[in-house]
């Protein structure tokens, strides 16, 4: 990821416009917004801080309280790879049962949106759905 404020800026826009936030329309915050996570890498990188460790900084200053996702919301979206919208509510009562130890340890907002611990409960909920598919739907 390069690190420049154009980049943010339009992470930041992708992010809101995706999952329809109101700010996606406000460019001050947009700007302002990108300004903080420019100068929350920079100062991490005087402070030591490698590369990752500083992007990873600065894309919590950038998603701080943007977490607007619910866990359903999570899974719907990793739906869309298998099914046509009107089937997901089926699919998630049908899973429900495999869904339940990730929807008891995950909290909507616990995690700062493209952080290792946000993709990483992401990719585990990506394998839990891919194996339900895999069992129970094969093509």
């Amino acid at each position: 990821m390069k690190n420049s404020l154009d980049n943010y800026e339009r992470m930041l826009f992708k992010y809101l416009s995706d999952n329809n936030f109101p700010e996606a329309e406000d460019y001050g915050f947009i700007a302002s917004r990108a300004d903080e996570a420019a100068e929350a890498f920079s100062q991490a990188r005087l402070n030591g801080k490698n590369v990752t460790e500083a992007q990873e900084i600065a894309m919590q200053a950038l998603m701080a309280d943007l977490n607007g996702e619910t866990f359903d919301d999570l899974v719907r979206g990793i739906l869309e790879n298998y099914s046509p919208e009107e089937g997901y509510d089926f699919f998630i009562a049908d899973m429900e049962e495999r869904l339940e130890d990730l929807r008891e340890r995950y909290t909507p907002g616990e995690y700062p949106v493209y952080s290792a611990e946000y993709d990483a409960f992401k990719t585990e909920l990506l394998g839990v759905i891919d194996d339900y598919f895999t069992t129970y739907l094969p093509l």
